[in-house]
């Protein structure tokens, strides 16, 4: 089998960065972002409250009162984009020894400080978008690499003309093509989104189509620059670069800061993984016109099954809409019906149950068999003749209960007692007996039929 270096550069660098927004995702949960700070003084403080006395834990309440009003004067101000009031600026306090006046000290410059900085939510958050809009530009690279290296009619510029002289002091002629490709790529990174746009419109891949918001997707990239060159407070470059797309964003004032919320960030990782998966195939597609389109077509939909297991629904949504839509009819049978599944499951966990309701209804599943008919029946909810469809397709061994487990078409099932009884009792495999397992109680008895199921992808 001859290996595609170009294909395999595409699907590598899609599959590179996915696994970093999983990373990320996995990161997120990990460092339990809640908003809400805990109140409770650091344990240096804490301790050494033990070993004062009752006089002079007065003094350091008083000072912590003190200390107390004054800040949320200083916060109300910033909320509101005020001036501070210089009465409630600042407060007073004597202390009767050494060693209370060190403690109130380091407690106020500690709190200070605290307070200063954005709360570990919030910090953890910018820190992820940041990390999540560099490793796009990271996957950009490598997109832009891969193109040069597989065609390099498409080097152009001053730069890509060199004397012998100089190719001599290169050694060889890879290492020129590897200089000037690095050059091009630089060149592309340090641009910005429009340019990018720019790029991947020469080569019929439109960058503004692989999201459902065009100026949102912008906003993300602008607010990362803010994020690192101006502390998460909007500037006029911001504003500017906005305006154009974003007409709310002339409202917004120089200095307001932009927080980054988990829906925020949520839905940043989910526009950002549906746009690599698109620009990815929609580059292998439009670069590779004689090579047979389903074969991208399945991987695509395999890495959306990935996400939308994952929870992405909304780049899932996005991947499958805009597949489906840009297609044509040009997608053969088994592509579509996967695609639309993964659409209408998308529609379905996003909340948007009409919609879902009304194209499944509306969509003609004539003469299509048993393993795509019970999914008509899981999206619509009739579970009694979902779950007698299911135990027929496991039994048939076409259906495997680590997707039953684990697909998100499922997931409205579980906890139903036909359902769990079907994750229960085991398929009779051709030619032995049917056996049982309590898979809860993980007695594994028999290996699961994997002949064929809800998907058979290439990988």
């Amino acid at each position: 089998m001859v290996v595609d270096t170009y294909q395999a550069a595409i699907e590598t660098a899609i599959d590179k960065f996915l696994g970093k927004i999983s990373a990320s995702r996995e990161l997120a949960a990990a460092g339990a972002l809640d908003d809400a700070e805990p109140d409770a003084p650091p344990d240096f403080f804490q301790e050494e409250m033990k070993h004062l006395t009752n006089d002079q834990r007065r003094e350091v309440r008083r000072a912590m009162g003190g200390f107390s009003a004054v800040m949320t004067h200083a916060l109300e101000a910033h909320k509101n984009n005020e001036p501070l009031d210089k009465s409630k600026a600042s407060f007073e306090f004597a202390a009767g020894d050494q060693h209370t006046a060190e403690l109130l000290s380091r407690y106020l410059l500690y709190m200070s400080l605290k307070l200063k900085a954005p709360n570990r939510a919030q910090l953890l958050r910018r820190s992820l978008l940041i990390v999540a809009i560099s490793d796009f530009e990271v996957f950009v690279g490598a997109l832009a690499s891969a193109v040069l290296e597989d065609q390099p009619g498409r080097i152009e510029g001053a730069d890509s003309s060199f004397t012998l002289r100089q190719i001599k002091e290169f050694g060889s002629i890879e290492a020129v093509s590897e200089y000037v490709i690095e050059r091009k790529v630089e060149d592309l990174l340090r641009g910005d989104i429009d340019d990018w746009k720019s790029w991947f419109g020469k080569l019929s891949v439109k960058l503004e189509d692989t999201t459902d918001d065009w100026p949102g997707f912008v906003e993300m990239f602008a607010r990362r620059n803010v994020l690192v060159h101006n502390d998460g407070k909007a500037n006029r470059h911001y504003a500017r670069k906005l305006s154009a797309v974003l007409p709310q964003v002339a409202a917004i004032k120089v200095g307001t800061e932009l927080p980054v919320s988990g829906e925020y960030l949520d839905d940043a990782w989910n526009r950002l993984s549906a746009a690599a998966c698109l620009v990815g195939i929609g580059l292998l597609l439009q670069t590779r016109p004689k090579v047979d389109s389903r074969q991208h077509v399945q991987w695509l939909i395999y890495r959306t099954e990935i996400l939308a297991d994952s929870g992405s629904h909304k780049a899932v949504l996005v991947i499958a809409s805009t597949v489906l839509r840009t297609s044509r009819g040009r997608l053969d049978r088994e592509n579509e019906i996967s695609l639309r599944r993964l659409r209408w499951t998308a529609l379905r966990e996003l909340g948007h149950l009409e919609e879902m309701t009304r194209e499944v209804e509306g969509w003609d599943f004539s003469g299509l068999d048993l393993l795509h008919l019970h999914v008509r029946d899981v999206l619509l909810g009739d579970v009694e003749k979902a779950c007698s469809s299911i135990a027929s397709l496991l039994e048939l061994g076409r259906l495997t209960r680590f997707a039953l487990r684990t697909k998100a078409l499922y997931r409205p099932l579980h906890g139903d007692p036909r359902f769990s009884d079907l994750l229960r009792v085991r398929a009779a495999l051709p030619g032995t007996a049917e056996r049982s397992t309590d898979i809860e109680a993980g007695a594994m008895t028999l290996a699961e039929p994997a002949d064929e199921q809800l998907d058979t992808p290439r990988t």
